[in-house]
């Protein structure tokens, strides 16, 4: 698989997220950081403007990479099917907080932009949060298999999805997803499947 360099893109991680860069090697993120380099020579994809996000996780069978997914739970019993959570004013100011969000969107990755079309863009939610709804929160769902996905650090698994924002679609034809890479290897990439 070698080394690819993403670059110029908007970081996304739980705590911050910043403009700058994403080295994978293999199956792990090596560094993130801003202005990384190479000697080494690795494939660069230049994603400026677009959300470098962790891979989605979601539940069911088998990974949809061209929804971003990159990894399947099981249902848990706490499961809530986020298609149950009518798309309203009202539903949107009575979702949970933070901490319970999460369980409510998880496991529907292809409905990821309309969410964060009326959740982010209308400032109801970050775009933290939807990452950590569509990556972070199923990963702990899945218990010590998982401990080493859902999150962009390194040393984690390379999952990872470049999310380019100006694609507006509805959730049937999830084009924002430019490129998707799973273990550190490309997956998916919108301009091949056109």
């Amino acid at each position: 698989m070698g080394r690819i360099l993403l670059k110029n893109g908007l970081v996304v991680s739980r705590l911050k997220s910043f403009t700058g860069d994403l080295l994978m090697e293999d199956d792990i993120i090596l560094a993130i950081g801003k202005f990384l380099h190479n000697d080494r020579d690795p494939a660069i994809y230049d994603v400026s403007g677009c959300f470098i996000l962790p891979g989605f996780i979601d539940i069911g069978d088998a990974p949809d990479y061209a929804h971003g997914v990159t990894a399947r739970i099981p249902a848990p019993a706490e499961y809530l099917n986020p298609a149950e959570l009518p798309d309203t004013d009202a539903a949107w100011e009575a979702l949970p907080d933070e901490g319970e969000m999460p369980a409510l969107l998880c496991g529907c990755p292809e409905r990821a932009l309309r969410v964060y079309n009326k959740g982010v863009l209308e400032c109801r939610i970050s775009i933290e949060q939807l990452a950590e709804a569509l990556s972070t929160m199923p990963a702990r769902l899945g218990g010590r298999e998982f401990r080493r996905r859902g999150r962009l650090s390194e040393n984690m698994f390379a999952d990872v999805v470049v999310w380019d924002p100006s694609v507006t679609t509805d959730g049937e034809n999830f084009g924002a997803v430019r490129y998707c890479f799973k273990d550190g290897a490309l997956v998916y990439s919108a301009e091949a499947a056109e």
